[in-house]
């Protein structure tokens, strides 16, 4: 569990100029895997694949910059006795100025730590297998910046997604949640997982609500949200 999260600091604190862009970050992923000799199976879906896919809130998101948008799709098969599957969608916008909602000095410091969800999702996957847990676990990191560019996206923009539904983007600076929108609608409808999970530094707004030191978790199960919780307690990770 340290190795995990050690691994996820790691990615979610790479140079976004660097090994932290979207096409860095899978390489790094890519190495590790490999000098493991993991079972993970790895898919990485092109610029191309998510026009084919109409994941149309990845692309508006990635219109302002120059680099390519991913999304990483990870599967570990660790349960042959049972068909259920996880899937935990982590957000991975390797830097994010708010595009036309331009962040400020301040804001944009910290920007490539915008990552952290991919970062944590894929240490998720690495722990499963390193523990041998039983589990059938997908894991999806929807990965590009979020910039201003003559071809960024403009408040009160509408783009339709996958399942047919418009999204009129209000706030640029909203990106998160309209990538993760598309990785979620990906998993319904080609996964079909019986759970989803989904880690993102989504807004600065619960550090308002919760502070610095916690983090916010909404469930529509409240089940599993108890039983989060409770692990969350024992290692004082406070949620």
């Amino acid at each position: 569990m340290y190795e995990a999260q050690e691994i996820a600091m790691f990615l979610s604190d790479m140079d976004s100029n660097d090994d932290g862009s979207p096409a860095g970050f899978i390489e790094k992923v890519k190495g590790i895997l490999k000098v493991e000799n993991s079972k993970i199976d790895i898919e990485v879906f092109n610029k191309q694949k998510l026009q084919e896919l109409n994941l149309n809130l990845i692309l508006a998101v990635n219109r302002g910059s120059a680099r390519e948008p991913f999304m990483l799709k990870l599967s570990l098969n660790n349960d042959s006795s049972s068909k259920d599957r996880i899937t935990v969608i982590g957000k991975g916008i390797t830097f994010d100025s708010g595009g036309y909602a331009l962040k400020n000095n301040d804001g944009n410091r910290t920007m490539r730590l915008d990552k952290c969800g991919g970062g944590n999702s894929f240490a998720i996957i690495r722990a499963c297998e390193k523990l041998s847990a039983k589990v059938n676990i997908d894991v999806l990191i929807p990965l590009t910046e979020n910039l201003i560019g003559p071809n960024a996206v403009l408040p009160s923009q509408v783009i339709t997604n996958l399942t047919g539904m418009s999204v009129q983007i209000d706030n640029p600076d909203a990106e998160g949640r309209l990538v993760l929108a598309d990785a979620i609608a990906y998993a319904e409808k080609f996964i079909k997982p019986k759970t989803i999970i989904e880690m993102s530094t989504l807004t600065g707004a619960i550090t308002i609500t919760l502070g610095k030191y916690m983090a916010g978790m909404f469930s529509t199960c409240a089940t599993l949200a108890q039983e989060l919780k409770s692990k969350t307690d024992e290692v004082g990770d406070e949620t």
